[in-house]
């Protein structure tokens, strides 16, 4: 047998019209450009044979993207081999990011009381429909996990431990593992990385606080519950809730329980309690018995993908570092002030990771020197209490009130690295949308990026037994900054919205900068719609009304609870769409496409070439995955480094794409810029490739 590999070009994809390079706005340095696609390909390997003399066997195809402007998820018709995130296309049809970066189109809600173990909910914010439903820690962390009681190494332990990590510290053997807490986890905070998994952190009181990551896409998931195929949660049936006992016997779902008594509706079920595949690890943090509070974020690395997490500790101020492997890696301690505790944590810019404490100040500590930390000055003229936590554009911190439902803005001193980051001024916001009806503690917050000149704050008011929750405006970037001086503003007149439930506990954006109230009491995830200047629509709370489940005809409310389950009580005010790490941590966005190989033949990729402009302060880089047809149980290859100049060369002897040749590749462009007014273009690309046909 005789293999003729074959030589082909495949079709570009770019934007219409000219090539001309650009610069990002408000940036007059010159970018540079990187390769230009349609180049003769050249000669990969001797005895190439060219389609054009009819040899048999020979198939003389063009595969590929297609030649028209980028497609994306927001088209009316989305393509199926397209996925993308935090970028658009400009009047070119070049893609760069978009003016909010945003998250993906998901909240992920911690679930407190769920089942008495603790869950996470993964609400689709277009159509405010619950698709999945997890525990909140896994007995699969590792090779030899099971349901079986942890002995060190095999059963339900942990993927890593403090005291794991004190040993690799000192230099001595790892030792055995701990075992996972399987009960009263009262998970509270949730962080959604650039990987679109998300990071769940447990308080467990009194017993052994965790973290745990689950996967977004299942393609991501890990075969190992023994039974075939991927098992993981998602609504079968389409009515917009998971239902956790579908065979009504009073216990959560899981592999074994099902089989036992299947369900009553006859269709699969869409819970698997600790059998889901896609809860990848859970790492116990600290000792037992100290709670699990802060969660943050913070770049790995790399330019798209895991993140680490931040963990910390109410109690002590201890916060571990954990990466996407769930391995400890690094620790620290802030100050813990007194009367207080570590309660909310975010990563700004440059890598500070930045604290509240219940009811107190702020402190903070250099994510890159964890040894670097220290504590804010009080204020002058009022007191500080924070609760939730969140950072803007400008890389200001803010903190809601608990006990006085006021907000407060601090204003780090940057100019000189960390040595005067303690010695900002403060601006409170006194009694945001009072006269709107708004009333209680300040909970949750989270900014937008509403355009280029105006954001916004917004932030959960919790009510009480008489008043209902609200989700207030706060006028962020039209507060004069403090001039020497800390200041109080009157935000009484500043517009409020009523949500659904009692006890509103997290403020949160989606794609479109919608805001979301979470209320605890009714279980109820409550969305407002906000239009560019930021005026709020009144939610249309017709449908999903407590124990009925999400809205099937549309409407603002999903319900978390059905009739005759337990509440699951979402108690969640974190960034838990992800909106602040891709906006204001580190502005990012990605762009991907899957490409099917030669039909009926081996398909060996070759090249990605493209054409980008990418000014100073930004990068653009490409990565590639090859492996079988992507479905959800498919098998794909480990993603090459990242390339940054073209041509990506896949080819080569050894080369960093395996398996190749492979039936599919696919191609993420990852942007990224240090500079919220300049975004890398990328202008087009091609994917080069060789087709393998054996003749006789």
């Amino acid at each position: 047998m005789k293999r003729v590999r074959t030589l082909l070009l495949a079709v570009g994809l770019g934007g219409c019209g000219n090539t001309q390079t650009t610069t990002g706005a408000g940036d007059a340095a010159a970018p540079r450009e990187i390769g230009v696609p349609g180049a003769d390909l050249g000669t990969f390997d001797a005895g190439v044979t060219p389609c054009g003399d009819n040899e048999p066997g020979c198939q003389q195809q063009g595969f590929g993207p297609p030649a028209t402007t980028f497609p994306l998820q927001s088209d009316p018709s989305p393509d199926p081999n397209e996925s993308d995130n935090g970028v658009n296309r400009d009047p070119s049809g070049w893609l760069g990011l978009s003016d909010s970066q945003t998250s993906f189109d998901f909240l992920w809600l911690a679930n407190t009381n769920d089942w008495g173990t603790g869950s996470v909910s993964k609400v689709d914010s277009k159509r405010v429909r619950e698709v999945a439903r997890y525990f909140t820690v896994t007995c699969f962390s590792d090779p030899g996990g099971s349901r079986a009681a942890c002995d060190g190494m095999n059963g339900c332990c942990s993927r890593d431990d403090w005291v794991r990590f004190q040993h690799r510290t000192s230099g001595l053997p790892d030792g055995p593992h701990q075992a996972v807490n399987l009960t009263s986890n009262s998970p509270s905070r949730t962080a959604v990385d650039f990987n679109g998994d998300v990071w769940v952190a447990n308080r467990a009181f009194g017993v052994q606080s965790s973290v745990t990551r689950i996967a977004n896409d299942p393609s991501e998931c890990t075969e190992r519950n023994g039974a075939p195929g991927i098992q993981t949660s998602s609504d079968v049936n389409g009515d917009g809730l998971i239902d956790t006992d579908c065979n009504a016997n009073g216990l959560p779902d899981d592999v074994a329980d099902v089989q036992k008594t299947p369900c009553t509706n006859g269709k699969p079920q869409e819970f698997y309690g600790l059998d889901d595949e896609c809860i990848l690890f859970t790492t116990n943090t600290n000792e037992p018995d100290k709670w699990g509070r802060p969660l943050a974020l913070t770049p790995s690395g790399v330019d798209i993908g895991p993140s680490d997490a931040w963990a910390g500790s109410y109690q002590d101020g201890r916060f571990f570092r954990i990466d996407a492997t769930g391995q400890t890696v690094a620790m620290t301690s802030v100050p813990v002030i007194p009367g207080s505790g570590p309660y909310g944590a975010v990563v700004d810019a440059s890598g500070i990771v930045w604290v509240t404490q219940l009811g107190a100040g702020l402190t903070w500590f250099d994510s890159g020197h964890p040894a670097s930390v220290g504590q804010v000055r009080d204020a002058s003229g009022f007191r500080v209490s924070g609760y939730g936590i969140t950072l803007d554009r400008d890389q200001n911190v803010w903190t809601g009130g608990w006990g006085d439902g006021n907000a407060y803005r601090y204003t780090p001193d940057r100019s000189s690295g960390t040595a005067n980051l303690s010695r900002g001024f403060w601006t409170v916001v006194t009694n945001p949308g009072g006269a709107a009806g708004a009333t209680g503690n300040g909970r949750g917050i989270a900014a937008d990026a509403r355009s280029q000149n105006a954001y916004f704050a917004w932030m959960a008011r919790d009510g009480n037994n008489q008043n209902p929750g609200f989700v207030v405006r706060i006028d962020a970037s039209a507060i004069a900054l403090p001039s020497g001086q800390d200041r109080t503003v009157d935000g009484s007149a500043m517009p409020g919205q009523k949500v659904d439930g009692t006890d509103t506990i997290g403020a949160g954006l989606d794609r479109e900068q919608n805001v979301w109230g979470i209320s605890y009491g009714g279980s109820v995830a409550t969305r407002i719609e906000v239009d560019s200047a930021g005026n709020m629509t009144p939610p249309d709370l017709a449908g999903g009304g407590a124990g009925s489940g999400c809205p099937v005809g549309g409407g603002d409310r999903c319900a978390l609870q059905l009739a005759g389950h337990p509440e699951p009580n979402p108690y969640t005010y974190s960034d838990f769409t992800g909106f602040g790490l891709r906006n204001f941590t580190s502005p990012k966005g990605f762009y991907s496409y899957v490409q099917k190989g030669c039909p009926g033949n081996d398909t060996q990729w070759a090249r990605i070439t493209w054409d980008a402009d990418v000014p100073v302060g930004t990068t653009l880089t490409v990565r590639a995955r090859s492996g079988k047809a992507p479905t959800p149980d498919n098998t794909w290859g480990d993603w090459t480094p990242p390339f940054s100049t073209s041509p990506a060369v896949l080819d080569a002897v050894s080369g960093p794409l395996s398996p190749n040749p492979a039936d599919h590749l696919q191609v993420e462009f990852d942007f990224a810029t240090t500079n919220f007014h300049t975004t890398p273009k990328l202008k087009g690309f091609t994917i080069d490739f060789i087709c393998l046909n054996t003749i006789g």
